[in-house]
């Protein structure tokens, strides 16, 4: 397995990861450091995308695993701050209302949420299967341009070249 597959394999195992942890929080399991919500920028993925990953940024499959990848961290986000955020309480609620009430009425919106996460995870895992189908088509070109000199197309060498220098070729 390339270096670029295992980086993928593990975005896949982490998306993966991210959804059961809301799923763990919603059901009350207590959280952990490590579970603590991240901004898409700041996960391991994140950081290869926004980083050494953005050689691939001429591939359309790259670009377009951005929006669901920060829609998962986004409501990854609000479920925590649902079920750990400073509750709001009007008088009336602090008069008559408990706390048992508003914990649940923020695990219903919590769980409410969760499709919406799993869609999102869905469509990073789509995206990613996307990536890695487009970097073997990829591939597969700079092998027919070994065999056919005439053919040019700079950004694919120059994405070819990106891809070798960072050991995925």
């Amino acid at each position: 397995m390339s270096k670029l597959n295992e980086r993928l394999q593990k975005a896949r195992v982490s998306h993966l990861t991210w959804v059961a942890r809301a799923e763990a929080l919603v059901k009350g399991v207590p959280l952990e450091k490590e579970q603590v919500p991240l901004l898409a920028t700041e996960c391991g993925f994140g950081q290869w995308y926004h980083g050494e990953g953005r050689v691939l940024r001429a591939l359309p499959s790259y670009v377009a695993l951005e929006k669901p990848h920060h829609d998962l961290h986004h409501i990854y986000m609000e479920i925590f701050k649902l079920l750990y955020g400073k509750q709001e309480r009007s008088l009336l609620s602090k008069l008559f209302g408990s706390k048992r009430a508003l914990k649940q009425e923020a695990v219903e919106k919590a769980t409410a949420l969760l499709p919406e996460l799993k869609k999102s995870s869905q469509l990073v895992l789509e995206g990613l299967d996307k990536l890695e189908f487009d970097i073997q088509q990829v591939r597969k070109r700079k092998l027919s341009q070994h065999k056919q000199p005439n053919s040019s197309d700079e950004s694919l060498a120059k994405l070819n070249k990106e891809l070798t220098e960072l050991g995925y070729g």
